[in-house]
């Protein structure tokens, strides 16, 4: 539970969040009409003449990324269809950002009485608000809105991050591609291994299911404007622009926790060298105040950046769990049989081990760190390459603050585990390949000045376009076949919307054995509008959310149908009412004289009587 500071401090991120940005860009446009000679570049400055390619793989790229996610949440003559993992981690958003419009700090809908913790919901957050302050719907805000808008301004963000930092329109372009269509390189290992190419190892990152992960397009958006004005602000310091930079940066791990710890990381680093630098100065009159003249914006830049940070993140985050180390747990993972499927690789590594054999346990682990990278990072890994235009073109700030952190966010990413996400840790990897990204597109435009390597530049790019295509051509199989896509039937709408429009929003509602889904996602509390005891466990269990108890008292009730000390139970527990199949509420409650409020052919909706 939240302590008081908690919750004036989550009050704040209401108001904050939601005109932060308006606020930080409205000021910036004011002070640059008057100070622009002094200050850093204006925030509205668009080059004038984008090349004419800009605009097809604008065009191509957006309609690519966005046909994973807006083909999702319409309402058919079957009922509400998800296409793939949006009716997983997409309702799971949905439910948070209903929380969210209700109140701050958010409750838990699918765990009444617990408040949202060890979660960042910045991008719920920002879509709460749009829903309460302008009445639209969720679920449409999420699914189509949000992402039409956010997917060009990312693009565009990528573009000019990489044309202001290399001054090079071939590698904006490049950038772009890399962007929208950058996948691994999975697919041919599997061909190396096995002898046929085959998509079936599971992709960690890549352009077209940007938008499966909501909460990190937001943080890579924010992101790449807070690169686009370090660019600017490693040329001319201010105060004004260290403390736009500074909010920028400390509010990522309100988005994408990751993006916020490599943003700390940078700026660490960032004043590790400007220290450095000031200490090993040329300059026989060296003195303290010297030393803080010389490093004070970005002494200033970690205030402001631990400040803010500290305020979003420690409230709602302080049982969030650490890290576990485990040597390349992740490559050894990738080779097993839900990725790359290499028997061969286990079998000797087990007689190695038994023979201890460290010669050939070394070498063999360096294979499967080898195979991964290659696997997951592909292309990419020319963006490591320490080229004349990264080391001239982006300078000490912007080298301190990406190259350290990406090396070190690898390697957490290999060598770790989350005490209560597991592998979630691949979202080091999807951190570090954002960075990668930008780098590889400057490596291979300035490779391109040399016009026999244009083919090979253009091989290079293309194979890591086919996992990319494949996961798109599995969303539109999906679409069209209805092959793997989960459906919320009509009768459960009906149901759950009578819920919504006659129960008092106070009401507490509790599935019972509906179907598989209401334990991985807590769909019933989004659509009915109403929280409940425990729904969608797997989420919260994930989150070192203390529900454990709930999932076994529940189990127990309901292990051989309801009885009247049991449905007093339901009663202490406070739920009021439950959403149960229709054959199962005309089975039990009925004899119970509990009464069935509503009722058609799929579910019913049983309401608890308190009188009894």
């Amino acid at each position: 539970m939240w302590s008081v500071q908690g919750y004036v401090f989550g009050y704040l991120q209401m108001r904050w969040m939601t005109y932060l940005y308006i606020l930080i860009f409205s000021v910036s446009y004011l002070a640059n009409l008057s100070y622009h000679k002094n200050e850093f570049i204006h925030l509205f400055k668009v080059h004038p003449k984008l090349p004419l390619l800009f605009y097809p793989i604008l065009i191509l790229g957006v309609a690519a990324q966005l046909f994973p996610i807006v083909t999702s949440g319409f309402m058919n003559s079957a009922g509400v269809k998800f296409l793939q993992i949006n009716i997983g981690d997409g309702v799971l958003h949905l439910a948070f950002i209903q929380s969210l419009v209700e109140n701050v700090p958010p409750n838990q809908p699918g765990a009444t009485g617990i408040l949202i913790t060890n979660y960042h919901y910045w991008s719920d957050l920002f879509i709460a608000e749009l829903a309460r302050i302008w009445h639209l719907p969720i679920i449409h805000l999420y699914f189509q809105f949000i992402p039409a808008v956010l997917s060009p301004l990312l693009a565009i963000a990528s573009y000019y991050v990489v044309y202001v930092i290399s001054d090079s329109k071939k590698a904006g372009l490049i950038s772009l591609v890399l962007y929208f269509f950058v996948g691994d390189l999975a697919y041919l290992l599997y061909m190396i291994i096995h002898g046929s190419i085959s998509f079936h190892p599971g992709t960690i990152d890549n352009g077209v299911i940007q938008f499966i992960n909501m909460p990190q397009a937001f943080a890579k958006y924010n992101f790449l404007l807070s690169l686009y004005l370090m660019k600017v602000w490693s040329k001319r310091k201010s105060a004004y622009s260290t403390i736009i930079l500074g909010f920028l940066l400390g509010s990522l791990v309100g988005f994408k926790v990751y993006f916020g710890i490599f943003a700390a990381m940078g700026v660490t680093f960032v004043f590790i060298a400007q220290a450095l630098s000031s200490i090993f100065k040329k300059n026989k009159h060296r003195s303290l105040l010297k030393f803080l003249n010389d490093t004070k914006y970005v002494i200033l830049l970690c205030v402001i950046m631990a400040l803010v940070s500290s305020i979003i993140f420690f409230p709602a985050n302080k049982d969030s769990g650490g890290l576990y180390f485990y040597l390349l747990d992740w490559p050894k993972l990738y080779l097993g049989r839900d990725y790359l499927n290499w028997d061969d690789w286990w079998l000797r590594m087990q007689v190695y081990v038994e023979a201890r054999s460290f010669k050939n346990v070394t070498m063999w682990n360096l294979v499967s760190l080898a195979t991964f990278m290659i696997s997951v990072y592909g292309i990419r890994l020319i963006g490591f390459i320490p080229s004349k235009a990264i080391l001239k073109k982006m300078g000490i700030v912007l080298l301190s603050f990406l190259l350290p952190a990406t090396l070190a966010f690898t390697f957490l990413g290999l060598n770790t585990i989350q005490s209560s996400g597991g592998h979630n840790t691949f979202n080091f990897f999807v951190v570090a390949l954002s960075i990668l990204s930008l780098t590889t597109a400057i490596n291979l435009a300035q490779l391109l000045r040399w016009k026999l390597l244009f083919i090979p530049v253009l091989v290079i790019i293309g194979i890591s376009i086919p996992r990319s295509v494949d996961t798109l051509r599995s969303f539109v199989e999906s679409f069209v076949t209805g092959k793997d896509v989960q459906t919320i039937s009509r009768d459960e709408i009906e149901a759950l919307k009578y819920i919504a429009d006659n129960t008092n929003v106070r009401s507490v509602v509790q599935a019972y054995s509906v179907n598989d889904l209401e334990k991985d996602t807590p769909y019933v509390p989004f659509f009915s509008q109403r929280n409940s005891f425990f729904s969608g466990g797997g989420t919260l269990v994930s989150h070192n959310q203390p529900v454990l108890d709930r999932e076994v008292v529940l189990k127990n009730i309901f292990s051989w149908g309801l009885t009247a000390g049991e449905v007093r139970h339901l009663i202490d527990l406070g739920i009021t009412h439950l959403y149960v199949p229709s054959r199962v509420a005309d089975q039990y409650y009925q004899s119970l004289w509990l009464p069935i409020v509503f009722q058609n052919e799929t579910v019913s909706v049983v309401e608890i009587n308190r009188d009894e």
